[in-house]
């Protein structure tokens, strides 16, 4: 989609404006009687041109001040766009991967899957590695997502019907027990609250992710976080 946002006050647009207000001022100049001021048609024409020229200055607020709005614009779709693509390319992608070398981690990530893996992973190095690189990016997504939030064009249910999918895996709560510390305080709060709704949760429907979600987005302390 082409970009379509343009500014209203445009340089010609500016240099108009300001020609008007110097015919206008020449004119009222004109047409005053100097007898009746204490100085010449000159100051009537300076009087007149200084007083409309708070127009002038109003119109070069106004396109500094849209263009203020459309580089705000930006940001947010700026930053709204690289937090999905690490959700969808970095994230989904590298579950994807390791899902032929721990299906029992990965499953567990996606409780709303048909296809559960009860058999657990093989128990080695390589294997912890990517448990504890795939938690480190969910977790980091937490914490970029809470601070970024109030700048993003996010459904904030949606994301977190997401984290809570995430949350109610025991083995990630694991790894959330391990390096949680090396998260911001904010982040550490909002894990565990996510982990307090998920973990408990028996009933693996989109139904009920949903509720969960709802019940959040009331929580005083999701509320705090927010404002923080």
């Amino acid at each position: 989609m082409n970009n379509t946002f343009t500014s209203i006050i445009t340089p010609n647009v500016a240099l108009g404006a300001f020609i008007i207000i110097l015919l206008v001022a020449l004119f009222i100049a004109n047409l005053c009687n100097p007898k009746h001021y204490n100085t010449t048609r000159a100051k009537i024409f300076i009087s007149c041109l200084a007083g409309l020229g708070i127009f002038v200055t109003f119109l070069f607020y106004y396109s500094i001040v849209s263009l203020q709005q459309s580089q705000q614009r930006y940001d947010i779709i700026r930053m709204t766009s690289h937090i999905s693509k690490m959700l969808s390319h970095e994230v989904v992608n590298l579950l994807q991967t390791a899902s032929q070398k721990i299906p029992h981690f990965v499953s567990s990530l996606h409780p709303l899957l048909q296809q559960q893996v009860d058999q657990e992973d093989d128990d080695t190095i390589e294997n912890n590695m990517l448990k504890y690189t795939i938690s480190y990016k969910i977790f980091t997504l937490w914490q970029e997502l809470l601070i970024a939030t109030p700048f993003l064009d996010l459904d904030q249910q949606s994301y977190l019907c997401l984290f809570l999918q995430k949350a109610n895996s025991p083995q990630l709560y694991d790894q959330w027990q391990k390096i949680k510390l090396d998260f911001n305080q904010e982040t550490q709060e909002f894990g565990d609250l996510l982990f307090s709704y998920a973990l408990p949760n028996k009933k693996q429907t989109v139904k009920r992710y949903h509720c969960l979600a709802k019940q959040i987005l009331c929580h005083k302390k999701y509320l705090q976080l927010m404002k923080n």
